[in-house]
């Protein structure tokens, strides 16, 4: 199965942002050794989404386009409902966005 994940990334707090990547590198391992097919943006470009702009207030529109090219041959998407996620502009972007192309939504406790 193909299995987009998302997860409330940017933070100016860099330990719950470390935080953050850590738990989700941890949760992509897992499925990836279940035999999934896993990806998420977010661990996909992060570092040259933080060399090329770190205000959150400009980093998902930057690149929508690449966070949903990566969601549209998902299967399913997996919502890792860590610190922040209920507020996290990107990922409702991805969310609504998944909801609209009819991908199921799974949200994660971690």
């Amino acid at each position: 199965m193909r299995i987009f994940i998302c997860f409330p990334f940017y933070s100016k707090d860099k330990e719950l942002m470390n935080e953050r990547i850590k738990k989700a590198k941890a949760y992509t391992l897992k499925l990836y050794k279940e035999g999934h097919i896993v990806f998420s943006p977010a661990l996909t470009s992060y570092d040259w989404m933080m060399e090329t702009n770190e205000s959150r207030n400009t980093l998902f529109p930057d690149w929508e386009g690449f966070c949903f090219s990566l969601l549209e041959p998902a299967d399913e998407i997996h919502v890792l409902k860590l610190t922040g996620w209920e507020t996290s502009q990107g990922l409702a972007g991805e969310v609504k966005k998944a909801e609209e192309l009819g991908k199921p939504v799974s949200y994660i406790s971690m």
